[in-house]
């Protein structure tokens, strides 16, 4: 039986960067691990998700232990990581903000011009406010005490737009 379940870019923010994960199910918790081939870098790579940040520490832990037997207890935090998972925002608002998690700030809906509102910047969220009529929303980054937001405006198509664009393959 095909699931009906929709299937979300979810994004693991590490000590080495952002790591991709697709899902359907509604996992909150991401446990990561350093690839052991230098061909890809060493690469971090989500072996284990779920709800329970002790369940996925522990299971961490162990795909850890089992791929690098030799490692002292101490050193497995330089090797592995358990963040939070939170849903990937629209590429375009990636590529501007160079990160996912910019909050939404305030929304345009014809009729009653911008309001303060917030959101989580997640794909489903962006979908949904189209859904219910908003034309812009936009986004702020706070760039740290007193020195105020970094803020920038969509259009929902152009936001629709990036969700929606085929990646072009390199040939």
């Amino acid at each position: 039986m095909i699931s009906t379940r929709t299937r979300k870019t979810m994004i693991a923010r590490t000590q080495w960067g952002d790591v991709e994960y697709k899902t359907a199910g509604d996992y909150t918790v991401a446990g990561v691990v350093l690839s052991l081939s230098a061909d890809d870098n060493f690469a971090p790579e989500v072996v284990a998700v779920g709800t329970s940040w002790d369940s996925v520490s522990r299971r961490t832990k162990t795909i850890s232990r089992k791929r690098r037997p030799g490692i002292h207890a101490g050193d497995h935090r330089q090797v592995m990581e358990v963040v939070a998972l939170d849903e990937a925002t629209a590429p375009v608002v990636r590529e501007y903000f160079g990160r996912h998690d910019v909050p939404i700030t305030q929304v345009y809906r014809p009729g009653t011009a911008w309001t303060q509102e917030r959101y989580l910047p997640g794909r489903s969220i962006i979908r949904k406010l189209a859904a219910e009529g908003v034309t812009a929303v936009a986004f702020s980054l706070p760039l740290g005490r007193g020195r105020g937001l970094r803020t920038a405006d969509f259009q929902m198509t152009e936001l629709l737009n990036s969700m929606n664009a085929r990646k072009k393959v390199q040939a």
